[in-house]
């Protein structure tokens, strides 16, 4: 008797077909089957679901097909108790399996795990302990830290994937996403590609194509390229979509650009209906593009040219399909070029067909079946290579496997927070204490630090100078101009119950309107509104702590700067911040800052940004390494206790290293996805001006301190979602590109 397959699977049977049902085929013609269909992985996705079922809808509506299911496969439906109890759905879905195959625990189990859920990981682990000859595979096909939010992807993948027993297998579909999981989970991660369908590999595909139509087959989500699809229709292409339309949103955009938008058909009837097209379009976008490897292009290439975009395929694959450049017009341009190459449109991959193309390697035909992806899933791995492939984890190979899933929210807040410890001496009148005062210093030179990393990631990650620039803007100016206003109408209100809201108020070089138009360019022209406030410890400031966002635009039009010029000598880029480093630790090493204030916070701004620059261009050269990080903080601590306020001369690469290793270190709770900290760091010390008018520092510096804290952080939250994250939301408006070229 041969092994049992278990599929623990993201999808229904019934959905759009896939890896999983095609895997599932390939195994029931060797032996028993049983398909677990995708479980809830979130209560909010259990909502949506109830919400769809009464409202009459579902939220995958239109993926629904009715596939052919083998006699050897058995389902297993979704059930509340995985998401509610998921050990107890685990052993009892455990004992259902061993029930269904009790040939199994003498013949053996493989076990293909699709999410790092809960109760996945419980089900495999279960079953391992049952049976003898359990083998489990983790197939990661989907970057689950990349994944839209209505995916419901599991909480903490990243930790769950590097938790998994060392003898558990790990592949993946996607070259970049293997390296990815080598660091996560220490192990060497197999590259295992889709194949192509019999129902394609076997179709008689005809040799003469006349009406040159180009298509896409599959869902149409988010992420696919619909801009391109829209402008080939546009520019007089035929473009055909066949599947279904996840946005009803997109599907009206297509057909308002001409494209025909055909429903899903099972997918041994799909070739017949899609054998007129010419060519096939694979062209995605957004953060998971470079992480997929989708099934349809092996069936595409059975008997079509193929165009991609936005995807990270391995060398001899991606030498088989047309890569398009960024640029639209272009694209469309080769698109309609290459369709116009002759009538006849050779069958890539026939195994049977009648195009009469020769077969091309490493795509169909022998040895590339999905019989034979089952075998390269469960084949063994010796030990002694697994171990000596290893790569060592850096900055960068973590942050890429890590994503979102990081510290640096929880890293700014706490760094907003020491801003703020330190402030209360100046705010409440207390006595500074020598030994805290290098706090405030820490506080916005870290604040810089992760700016300089994440701002350079930023340049990298944007299509064209305007983009770059108008992200900038819409994360720093929309919260900035609201804090103006707000600040202005607190000292109004504190003038109005104070009973000096008099005619000099109002007229007054400084007044109100003044203070908000004035500073609205960052550069702050004055912090006071007309002299105010006054009869408080720290007179004459209403927010002292806005000063540094001068600098931080500064930083960004640097980059910007730093960016361009890269596109024509790429070594500048990796040079010149290390240099700004190097120059600004000198300037400071060697006490000749001289020159007035401004160029003395010059010199440190450019020196802490640059460190964070650093860290983010040479990512992939420093290592993640919890033993170099007790070293900084050895170093750190030696830095301010010789140097204190100099200690940037001698440990800020210390204090940058420590900085992004602590981000990608620790794990943030939940409703830390919010980033608080900018709200925080805004509005902090006017937030201290009018505790401070109330008198609370009375009390003494904890209660105040504690009471400043206690009163911002409802403020931030209301800046979050009442200005800064609906602000966000305009990143995606469209810009005339200038592309950078990086």
């Amino acid at each position: 008797m041969t092994a049992t397959t278990v599929i623990l699977s993201t999808i229904r049977w019934d959905f759009v077909w896939q890896r999983h049902q095609a895997l599932a085929v390939a195994a029931a013609a060797r032996g028993p089957v049983t398909f677990v269909e995708s479980q809830p992985r979130s209560w909010r996705q259990v909502a949506n679901v109830v919400h769809g079922r009464l409202s009459g809808r579902r939220s995958d509506a239109g993926s629904d097909v009715r596939n052919a299911r083998p006699d050897a496969v058995r389902l297993v439906a979704a059930s509340l108790l995985a998401l509610l109890l998921p050990r107890v759905w685990a052993a009892r879905t455990a004992r259902g399996i061993l029930r269904a195959h009790p040939h199994s625990t003498s013949s053996g189990l493989t076990v293909l795990l699709y999410a790092p859920t809960p109760a996945y990981l419980a089900l495999a682990a279960r079953l391992e302990r049952k049976v003898p000859d359990c083998r489990v595979v983790y197939d990661a096909v989907i970057d689950w830290t990349e994944v839209p939010a209505h995916w419901w992807p599991p909480r903490a993948p990243r930790a769950a994937e590097a938790a998994m027993p060392a003898h558990w297998k790990v592949t993946s579909d996607s070259p970049s996403l293997a390296t990815v999981l080598e660091t996560v989970t220490r192990r060497p991660v197999d590259v295992v590609l889709p194949a192509a369908d019999p129902a394609f590999a076997t179709f008689a595909w005809p040799a003469e194509r006349p009406e040159g139509t180009i298509g896409w087959f599959g869902v149409v989500r988010d992420e696919t390229d619909v801009d391109l699809l829209c402008r080939c229709a546009q520019a007089g292409l035929s473009v055909e979509t066949i599947g279904p339309v996840e946005d009803p949103a997109l599907g009206d955009r297509l057909r308002a650009a001409g494209v025909l938008v055909r429903p899903a058909v099972p997918p041994q009837e799909l070739p017949a209906a899609i054998q007129h097209w010419r060519g096939v379009l694979c062209a995605y976008r957004g953060a998971r593009a470079g992480t997929i490897t989708p099934a349809k292009i092996f069936n595409a290439l059975s008997g079509f040219r193929v165009f991609t975009r936005g995807l990270a395929l391995p060398g001899d694959l991606s030498a088989q399909v047309v890569d398009l450049p960024e640029d639209d017009q272009a694209a469309v341009a080769l698109i309609g070029a290459e369709l116009q190459v002759g009538a006849r449109t050779p069958a890539l991959v026939g195994a049977g067909g009648s195009g009469g193309a020769p077969d091309r390697a490493g795509v169909g035909g022998d040895g590339h079946s999905w019989d034979d992806r089952l075998d390269q899933l469960t084949a063994d791995r010796p030990e002694v290579a697994a171990r000596e492939s290893v790569p060592t984890p850096t900055i960068g190979s973590v942050a890429a496997a890590r994503g979102r899933d990081n510290a640096a929210n929880l890293l700014r807040l706490a760094l907003a927070v020491q801003v703020i410890v330190y402030h209360g001496f100046l705010l409440g009148g207390f006595a500074e204490r020598p030994e805290l005062a290098f706090m405030s210093q820490i506080g916005v030179d870290g604040f810089f630090v992760v700016s300089g990393f994440l701002i350079a990631m930023s340049w990298e990650r944007a299509a064209s100078l305007p983009r770059y620039l108008w992200h900038r803007a819409v994360r720093i100016l929309p919260g900035f101009w609201t804090c103006l206003i707000l600040v202005a109408g607190l000292a109004c209100l504190v003038a109005i119950l104070e009973g000096t809201a008099t005619q000099a108020f109002w007229t007054s070089p400084h007044n109100p309107l003044a203070y908000v138009t004035h500073n609205a360019f960052v550069q702050l022209q004055f912090l006071d509104i007309a002299g105010g406030p006054s009869g408080v410890p720290h007179p004459g400031e209403w927010n002292l702590s806005l000063w540094t966002l001068a600098w931080e635009a500064k930083a960004y039009l640097a980059v910007a700067v730093l960016g361009l010029l890269a596109r024509r000598v790429p070594v500048a880029w990796r040079v010149l911040p290390v240099l700004a480093l190097l120059g600004a630790m000198a300037v400071e090493a060697a006490e000749v800052v001289g020159g007035g204030e401004d160029r003395a916070q010059g010199v440190r701004f450019v020196g802490v940004f640059a460190a964070g620059m650093v860290m983010y261009v040479h990512r992939h050269r420093i290592p993640h390494d919890g033993r170099v990080a007790a070293l900084a903080a050895l170093v750190l601590g030696a830095g301010l206790l010789l140097l204190q306020d100099d200690y940037r001369a001698g440990a800020l690469p210390a204090l940058a290293y420590l900085t992004i290793w602590v981000a990608y270190r620790l794990r943030e709770p939940g409703f830390l996805r919010h980033d608080l900290s900018y709200g925080v760091y805004i509005y902090a010390f006017p937030v201290g001006q009018l505790l401070a008018i109330l008198g609370v520092q009375a009390a003494g510096y904890p209660v105040y301190v504690a009471a400043t804290v206690a009163a911002t952080l409802p403020v931030a939250a209301l800046s979050w979602f009442g200005v800064e994250r609906p602000a966000l939301r305009l990143k995606s408006l469209e810009l005339k590109s200038i592309k950078v070229g990086r």
